[in-house]
């Protein structure tokens, strides 16, 4: 942080706040134990985290969610979007 300027560092907070707010959005859809399996998530990887929050706010927006998530729910929204993944298949030869 000391080597960058004002300007960035200004960039970069407003940034991390924008991220904290989408994040405290995403999380008043989730119930106790979905929000301890997110905090879990995002201890491990903070961007699949901050990805899961944003697909979260903007599922709420466009009416897709009513009410709170539960784990089994969150746990089936996980796989689909690990699905989503690319694989990758290496043969031995």
């Amino acid at each position: 942080l000391q080597k960058m300027n004002q300007s960035e560092q200004h960039e970069l907070i407003k940034m991390q706040q924008q991220m904290a707010a989408i994040e405290e959005q995403a999380k008043q859809y989730l119930d106790k134990n979905a929000l301890s399996r997110f905090g879990n998530i995002k201890v491990v990887d903070q961007q699949k985290a901050f990805q899961i929050a944003v697909m979260l706010v903007q599922a709420a927006q466009s009416g897709r969610i009513n009410g709170k998530i539960n784990d089994a729910m969150f746990k089936d929204i996980l796989i689909q979007l690990q699905g989503q993944k690319k694989e990758f298949n290496f043969e031995r030869r």
